[in-house]
């Protein structure tokens, strides 16, 4: 009798172990995704912000060309 206790001991400690394994998989795996995201995200809004920075200088020497060349026509 105590054997088949022992047994059912061990076998739920078996499945304990199992679940711990489980969720600190589950746990790296959302971690990993969210510092993917997060450095997708950041990597994303540096770009739209360079890319905002040289249309921005873009127009402005646009502007200021058109400003000189409508100063030399006149």
């Amino acid at each position: 009798m105590s054997q088949l206790r022992g047994h059912i001991l061990f076998c739920i400690l078996l499945a304990l172990l199992v679940l711990l394994v489980i969720v600190v998989v589950v746990v790296v795996v959302v971690v990993v995704v969210v510092v993917v995201v997060v450095v997708v995200v950041v990597v994303v809004v540096v770009v739209v912000i360079v890319v905002v920075v040289i249309v921005a200088k873009v127009v402005v020497a646009m502007v200021v060309l058109l400003i000189v060349v409508l100063l030399l026509l006149y």
